[in-house]
C-alpha cells in the first residue's frame, strides 16, 4: 500500500468513527427515535392493561404571580414549556383501573435541551409556593395557590428530573400533580400524572414514566 492510499485509508476510518460518535452522541442507542411524532409513546408500546385515553384539549397555562415559576405551571397546565408553542406532540393513555396519564415530547436542541432540565429544576427549588394570578380567560378565575416539591424520577437517556405540584382549590380540596422529564438528545419527554385524592399511585406512575423513557430512549424492554 503506497503511503497516499494509506493516508486516504486513515482519513476514510476517521471520518467513518467520527460519524458514528456524533451520530450516538448523547443517545446511547442508535435506534432511538429522532422526532417528536416517533420518540411519543403509542398503543404498541403498552404493556397488557393499558389503553389509549381521550386526550384532553392543551391550552396555554394560567399565569403565576413569579415569573420564574411559570415554567412549572406550563409543564403541569399544558405538558410544555411556552416557547414550544403548539410544536410538542402528545399522548394519553389510562392503566387497568382507569387513572389516565399523559406524555408530551418536544424538541429543543441538546444544548437548550439540557439547560432546560436544569431550569426547571432551578424553578422548583425557588417556587416552593406560587400563585396563580387570575388573569387567564379575562380574569375569569381566581387566585390559587400552588406548592412545589422535587420528585424522585429514575435515571433514563441523558438525565431526568421530577417534580410534583399541590394545587389548593379550597380548604377540602387540591389537585396534585407528579410530573418526570426525561431528555435524549434534544428531544424531552414529559409524563404527567393527575390526582384529586392524594398524589398519584408512585408504582403505576413509575411505570408509566418508565414506558415513556423507554420509547424516547430506544430501549425494547423493560421489566414492570
Amino acid at each position: 500500500m503506497s503511503v497516499r492510499t494509506a493516508r486516504l485509508a486513515t482519513a476514510a476510518l476517521l471520518t467513518s468513527m467520527l460519524l458514528t460518535a456524533c451520530d450516538g452522541a448523547g443517545s446511547g442507542n442508535a435506534s432511538a427515535p429522532r422526532t417528536p411524532a416517533k420518540a411519543v409513546l403509542a398503543e404498541a408500546d403498552l404493556p397488557e392493561g393499558w389503553s389509549p385515553a381521550t386526550s384532553q384539549e392543551q391550552g396555554d397555562s394560567s399565569p403565576v404571580d413569579r415569573p420564574e415559576c411559570q415554567v412549572l405551571a406550563d409543564l403541569v397546565e399544558a405538558g410544555r414549556p411556552a416557547r414550544v408553542g403548539r410544536g410538542a406532540v402528545g399522548a394519553r393513555f389510562a392503566n387497568a383501573g382507569g387513572v389516565a396519564y399523559e406524555t408530551n415530547v418536544f424538541e429543543l436542541g441538546e444544548a437548550n435541551a439540557a439547560a432546560f432540565l436544569k431550569e426547571v429544576e432551578n424553578a422548583v427549588g425557588a417556587c416552593g409556593t406560587f400563585t396563580t394570578t387570575g388573569e387567564a380567560d379575562g380574569g375569569a378565575e381566581p387566585s390559587l395557590p400552588v406548592h412545589a416539591r422535587p420528585l424522585a424520577a429514575d435515571p433514563a437517556g441523558d438525565g431526568s428530573y421530577g417534580f410534583s405540584t399541590e394545587l389548593v382549590l379550597d380548604s377540602d380540596m387540591s389537585m396534585h400533580t407528579s410530573v418526570v422529564l426525561v431528555r435524549r438528545g434534544g428531544l424531552i419527554a414529559v409524563s404527567d400524572g393527575e390526582s384529586a385524592d392524594g398524589p398519584p399511585d408512585t408504582k403505576e406512575f413509575r411505570q408509566f414514566t418508565g414506558l415513556v423513557a423507554d420509547k424516547l430512549t430506544g430501549r425494547a424492554d423493560r421489566s414492570a
